[in-house]
């Protein structure tokens, strides 16, 4: 009998993959990969069953295929989420063709960005019509022209040598906030009502999470949606999705958005000179204003939670100052708001931002956690929820029949306990654990410090230093550091770079694409980074044999969030460390021990410094959940084995 059931969708799928099917038809030298024979025929069995499906799939899986073959065959309207644009767009741009191409599939894909991704020509016109502004950019902005003519997609990737931190782009797109919507002139022409227009007459459609939980927090609140009506939602890398959840639904006020809605009330009421008297002369008041009531945060920054006790004395009587202002401010757009849709979204801009503040300044709404952040252009009031389980249950859930969570870390411990309590999941949902199909006990060896002080002795730095000097020479180099804080990283680089004859990089030294572009190419050289490296590299071969890490990666207890979590569990009976921390620490670590071995040739050496795995208990809890590599306990025998290795392998550095 079959291995598929009789469904055509698993009939489809065994005509893919069967001894006979069309991947080994099409593809030269084929070789079924059981962990995506079975991550397939899970997804089927989801998408026939309406199910929710968690899998975790690890690295060498071919988890894309894996979800967007099956997804395909279904005929299902389905969208994708991925956690960047990157991998947005390699999806979009490797992934879909392969399976279009060699799989002779039939079905119209589209991808879809936030609104901040495209140029709004609205916006554009109006810095046309006021260009002398940009005569310090003016090379750029005569670039930016043109390629509005060219564009048909209006995407911002297309600009691929305008720089990240360009003044320019900001001024041309615009979120949800500024949107005239259908109302806008340039509306028929509009490059997100394009792109919209190819997502609802897609197959499938491909996003990322912050558009996704975006769009889901406007739905939620004023009905409306970017993106189309799905049957299927896969969302990959969805150990994130907790944090992601939490940023979208929970609020943000900044000076930054204080400033902006005042210099966009001046713009749009050009043509009422009264009325942008009336602004320009609030304008320096209000100002003023704001700059004294976030300053008043100064004693917490930069980033600390805010309880009623801990709130500085005089923020109360400046926000009343600052709202005064502000109810000015939003009583001349009132008096206009019917003129233009500009002047309404502007009006509804300032009441949301007078909401906002209240919220946030008096602490009133008991679910969220509130903080305040010092950042380097803006300092924030932010809050969040502490559980977003009630979002993905009551909101995220019900907008498809079949959900797909995916990731190469999304267990802990062997099971999905973890993962489907944070969520909100009950034990209906199906679950599919896949086995590496790396042989990692053959290509990875694992070192434990263990004779290491505590990461919290001041001599835990000089230890690592001394540990990872004697570890690249033994790899020759062909080493990423990774670190769980700036200040750690740059204290054990200060101590030993100048010791190390390769190449040294350092994160923040350049982009983070720049810098693994120069790891990958000095093949001997050695990178120091922290959380950015710690997920999404992908650096295969000789470039990378060795790895090391700090410590374990617990979230720093004062973090807001995480304090708010850890204080919501301990309310309840729980033992928030067990049940929390050390189940985030272990995906964190997973993810960052998974930078190593990305194919099926590559060998290497991952090392941790933190000696807690020996010495507590919750250790064995991290050591079950790494994969199975050799365990070495001393240098000695590290050295001895991977000179043997080395050895065996003449190709490997």
């Amino acid at each position: 009998m079959s291995a598929f059931s009789s469904s055509p969708l698993r009939i489809a799928l065994e005509g893919v993959l069967g001894s006979d099917g069309l991947l080994q038809q099409r593809l030269d030298g084929y070789e079924p990969r059981e962990g995506q024979v079975e991550m397939m025929t899970s997804v089927a069995d989801a998408i026939d069953e309406s199910q929710v499906l968690l899998v975790e799939a690890p690295t060498g899986t071919g988890k894309s295929l894996a979800y967007l073959i099956p997804s395909l065959l279904s005929g299902r309207k389905t969208v994708v989420s991925t956690a960047t644009r990157t991998l947005q767009d390699q999806l979009f741009h490797k992934e879909l063709p392969f399976i279009r191409e060699k799989l002779e599939i039939d079905f119209e894909a589209a991808l879809l960005k936030g609104r901040t991704n495209y140029l709004c020509l609205h916006l554009l016109s109006e810095c046309t019509a006021h260009s002398e502004t940009f005569q310090a950019h003016r090379e750029w902005f005569v670039k930016l022209l043109k390629w509005s003519r060219e564009t048909l997609t209006g995407d911002r990737r297309e600009l691929s040598e305008l720089p990240d931190d360009s003044p320019l782009w900001p001024q041309v797109s615009t979120g949800a906030e500024g949107c005239l919507g259908h109302r806008c002139a340039s509306y028929e022409d509009c490059f997100v009502v394009t792109a919209r227009k190819k997502a609802a007459q897609a197959d499938l459609v491909v996003v990322n999470h912050h558009l996704l939980f975006a769009d889901l927090s406007l739905h939620s609140s004023v009905g409306f949606s970017l993106l189309p009506d799905m049957d299927v939602l896969v969302v990959d890398e969805a150990h994130g999705l907790e944090d992601v959840a939490a940023h979208h639904f929970g609020l943000s006020v900044s000076d930054r958005r204080v400033r902006q809605l005042v210099a966009d009330s001046v713009r749009s009421l050009s043509d009422q000179p009264g009325s942008q008297g009336r602004v320009i002369r609030l304008k320096a008041t209000l100002l003023d204003r704001a700059k004294r009531f976030f300053s008043s945060y100064q004693p917490l920054f930069p980033k600390t939670r805010l309880y009623r006790e801990n709130i500085p004395s005089e923020a109360k009587q400046l926000f009343f100052d600052l709202d005064d202002c502000l109810d000015d401010l939003s009583a001349i757009l009132a008096e206009h708001e019917d003129r233009t849709e500009a002047l309404f979204r502007l009006s509804q801009r300032c009441v949301s931002l007078r909401n906002d503040l209240s919220t946030l300044t008096t602490l009133s709404e008991r679910s969220l956690v509130v903080w305040v952040e010092k950042g380097p252009r803006a300092t924030f009031l932010k809050a969040a929820p502490v559980n977003v389980a009630p979002v993905v249950q009551d909101v995220l859930k019900p907008r498809c029949d079949t959900l797909v969570l995916t990731s190469a870390t999304l267990s802990t411990s062997g099971n999905f306990k973890h993962i489907k309590s944070r969520l909100g999941f009950d034990d209906d949902a199906l679950e599919a654990l896949l086995a590496s199909p790396f042989d990692y006990e053959q290509q990875a060896l694992l070192y434990v410090a263990k004779d290491h002080p505590s990461p919290q002795s001041p001599q835990f730095a000089e230890a690592v230093a001394d540990t990872v000097l004697q570890l690249i020479a033994l790899s020759k180099g062909h080493a990423m550091v990774l670190f769980t804080s700036i200040r750690n990283m740059h204290e054990v680089y200060n101590l030993i770079a100048e010791d190390i004859e390769y190449p040294v990089f350092m994160q923040g030294q350049g982009s983070r694409e720049a810098l693994l572009e120069r790891f990958r190419e000095q093949t001997d050289s050695v990178l120091f980074a922290t959380g950015a490296f710690w997920e999404g590299v992908d650096v295969q071969g000789e470039a990378l044999s060795l790895l090391v890490i700090d410590k374990l990666p617990f979230a720093p207890p004062d973090e807001p969030l995480t304090g708010a979590r850890v204080d919501a569990l301990k309310q309840e009976g729980k033992n928030a460390f067990m049940e929390y921390q050390v189940p985030m620490a272990i995906i964190a670590l997973k993810q960052g021990v998974g930078r190593l071995i990305r194919h099926r040739l590559d060998q290497g050496i991952v090392a941790i410094c933190d000696p807690r795995l020996d010495t507590k208990p919750y250790g064995k809890r991290f050591l079950r959940s790494l994969p199975p590599a050799q365990r070495v306990n001393d240098l000695e025998t590290l050295e001895e084995l991977w000179r043997q290795r080395v050895k065996e392998d003449p190709q490997q550095k």
